[in-house]
Parts: C-alpha cells; structure tokens; sequence
C-alpha cells in the first residue's frame, strides 16, 4: 500500500528549500477538493483514499497533486516533484499543485486557522524556492468554470 509523508509547515519548508528537481516549475496550481470535506478527514488513510480514486477509478499513474494541506495544518507529500501534476488539463506541464482538503464552495467550509496559514507559507516556501511571483499562482477555476 503507497505511504504519505506528513510534514509540518515548518518542515516543509525547510524540506522544498533543498529537495532536488529536475525540471521546471513555473506555476503553482491551486485546487481544493469537493470531498473529502473537511470533516471528513482522518490523516493518511484521507489521503490514500485520494490515492485510490486518481490510480484505480482515473487511471492515473499516481494522486493527482505533489502536496495536500489538511485541515489541522499539515502537509501531505503526494506525486513525485518531478512529474508534472494531473491538475488542469493543457496546463500542467511545469506546474506543482496543491490540493487543500475541504468544499470551499459557496456555503460550505471555511478555509480559516491553522490550514490558512499552512496554505500561505507553503506557497511562499514555494515561490522563494522557484523565484516565482504571485502571478505564477493559478486557480483550477480560471480554466474550468465548473469549478470554483
């Protein structure tokens, strides 16, 4: 069974600052999911069930984003960093993505404490490491109006 590797924010950051990376990155993706909710979540075994989805009910080679960041503010590793993501369609080459747990439709959860402030330094720790700027960061929604 694929294992995930949970960081703290600090942890992470002190890990992305040095992991090698073999090719280039040039935007962070950022999506969220529709389920799991975030009350939902239940550590790695949250995480593997994303695995499962992506590899066994899409057929993709591996979960879909490099990292998810949990609603308690921790940060799952996820598809190797040298992979280009399956986030949006025609625009993953170069990309790195982020998949945040919760519904953060309209109405539904909150993106708010601890998981926020994982978000925001997680991006930062990301944009320092590939001298990106904010207009590097996209939103699945730019490129799928289903999505928000």
């Amino acid at each position: 069974m694929r294992r995930f590797r949970q960081f703290t924010v600090s942890e992470f950051e002190t890990y992305i600052s040095s992991v090698p990376v073999k090719r280039s990155i040039n935007h962070i993706q950022i999506h969220h999911t529709w389920k799991p909710r975030k009350a939902d979540y239940r550590g790695e075994s949250t995480i593997r069930g994303m695995w499962q989805y992506h590899t066994q009910t899409n057929g993709w080679q591996d979960i879909a984003q490099h990292f998810s960041i949990a609603p308690d503010g921790t940060i799952w590793d996820g598809r190797n960093l040298g992979i280009n993501p399956a986030g949006i369609a025609g625009y993953n080459t170069g990309g790195l993505m982020f998949e945040i747990i919760g519904n953060f439709d309209k109405g539904q959860d909150s993106l708010d404490g601890l998981q926020l402030q994982a978000v925001a330094r997680a991006i930062v720790a990301c944009q320092d490491r590939f001298r990106l700027k904010n207009a590097n960061i996209v939103f699945h929604r730019e490129y799928n109006a289903a999505k928000s």
